[in-house]
């Protein structure tokens, strides 16, 4: 315990770093909205740099950027030398420094909430509901340290892979969230035309995932938080709609909606940070944008539109490995698929488009895919009480998909049966195809051979 406090007493006291980065938002005010999703006036360790960091905040966009310096002077004379040796200096990448800032605050509230829990232990004399209330505050500063950890992590300049990190979190088959349509991590578009249930689909995909709840053929799992930003359904719609999912409030705690939301557009800096700032609020593993037409400022047939909202909104969340679904519409003519500048398909691992067949049946076709861990097509049935979606078979298989299809069949290997050892298999009967197709394949008997006993995962 006391090398962690000597330690962070050091950090607090080497200020080095948050000078830097009050030296770098002087001299390029624009990296306010950046570093104001790592930072806030309470993270820095000298008080003094924290109330300049506030001031420099809130004076920056309200003057000409090179006044601004001038403009925190004439706020409050006690920053004059301050403003004056840190306008003095030529700052380094500002990103890296408030990373650095983050981290430090991170070690101090560890710290502190590992000296209560500590002193707690020693005492010996402490009730059940002090202990509690200890540990409560410090998983609360835990959770804190992981939202920030998060943020900081995205201002490093130059952020390198760890190959052995890399390597470790590829498994040898797809990480569903729901197979076999979202994969975890994953960026999809999924595009109807108007009145199809898209919004209804997605709102039943994202209140399974945040209650646990079996859906579409998945068996229950545990509950993760999912971000929905809605600017298309009202209030009394999601309750009926919820409701005849069978949902009552007290259920839907890591759903987190955000009902027509003052964001800036999302293909802004200022909205992209907003919307990564909710997401890791929430601690969102998955954020639903419905629909992306209304949350834009550009025009929708313009491609640098849809290359902005890439890299300002859905680049930082996929960094991240949150899956993100975003909702469109179909242009007039459903043949040329979303609405609006081709680009919209670039910028996404996967494009649905769901149609309707019948009064109650209704079909997901997969468009533009980085992959083929997807069916070409998923066939849905709209079922009541309560309401629901259930998958009645994939179509459209490739033929090469299907000819696999059959020598798993033939040779009776376990659905279940991993990749790499159903490879095996194949490989001893002389029979070949590739890692992409036999994935596929073994995706599709998975779906339709539940009654099949279950082979041995590894």
């Amino acid at each position: 315990m006391t090398d962690v406090l000597n330690g962070v007493q050091l950090a607090v006291e080497d200020s080095h770093d948050e000078r830097q980065v009050l030296a770098g938002l002087l001299a390029n005010p624009a990296k306010v909205v950046d570093v104001g999703a790592v930072l806030t006036p309470d993270l820095f360790g000298r008080e003094r740099y924290g109330q300049l960091f506030a001031l420099i905040t809130r004076l920056a966009g309200t003057v000409p950027d090179d006044a601004l310096g001038y403009a925190v002077i004439k706020a409050d004379q006690r920053f004059h030398a301050d403003v004056l040796d840190l306008v003095s200096g030529a700052p380094l990448d500002v990103g890296y420094h408030a990373a650095v800032v983050a981290e430090r605050a991170r070690m101090r509230q560890l710290a502190t909430a590992a000296e209560q829990l500590q002193r707690i232990a020693n005492s010996g004399a402490a009730g059940p509901d002090e202990v509690d209330l200890v540990v409560e505050r410090a998983q609360a500063a835990i959770d804190d340290i992981r939202r920030q950890g998060a943020r900081a992590r995205a201002l490093d300049p130059y952020p390198e892979l760890d190959w052995s990190q890399v390597w470790a979190g590829v498994g040898d088959e797809p990480d569903w969230l729901i197979e076999p349509l979202l994969e975890r991590g994953r960026l999809y578009a999924l595009w109807s035309i108007a009145g199809v249930g898209k919004s209804l689909l997605t709102l039943e995909i994202a209140a399974a995932l945040a209650t646990g709840r079996p859906v579409l053929g998945n068996t229950g799992r545990d509950p993760i938080h999912v971000l929905y930003v809605d600017m298309e359904n009202s209030p009394s719609d999601l309750v009926e709609r919820l409701s005849a999912f069978g949902y009552r409030p007290e259920q839907l705690g890591h759903l987190h909606y955000l009902s027509f939301p003052s964001l800036p557009a999302l293909d802004s800096p200022a909205g992209g940070a907003g919307l990564l700032a909710a997401a890791e609020r929430h601690l969102a593993e998955v954020v639903v944008i419905d629909t992306v037409s209304r949350i834009i400022a550009g025009k929708e047939n313009d491609s640098d539109t849809f290359h902005q909202l890439y890299r300002c909104a859905l680049a930082p969340l996929k960094a991240r490995g949150i899956t993100t679904i975003r909702l469109d519409h179909a242009g007039k003519d459903t043949e040329r698929g979303q609405r609006g500048s081709s680009a919209k398909d670039s910028d996404v691992d996967v494009v649905w488009q769901l149609s309707q067949l019948t009064a109650v049946a209704y079909r997901l076709t997969r468009g533009k895919s980085r992959n083929n861990h997807h069916p070409e097509s998923i066939d849905l049935q709209r079922r009541f009480s309560p309401l629901r979606h259930e998958i009645t078979r994939e179509t459209g298989l490739d033929p090469a998909v299907a000819e696999l299809v059959e020598h798993l069949d033939r040779l009776d290997i376990p659905v279940d049966l991993s990749r790499p050892k159903t490879k095996e298999l194949l490989t001893a009967n002389g029979i070949k195809g590739s890692n992409q197709n036999l994935q596929s394949a073994i995706n599709y008997r998975r779906k339709t051979c539940p009654g099949q006993a279950e082979g041995e995962r590894s």
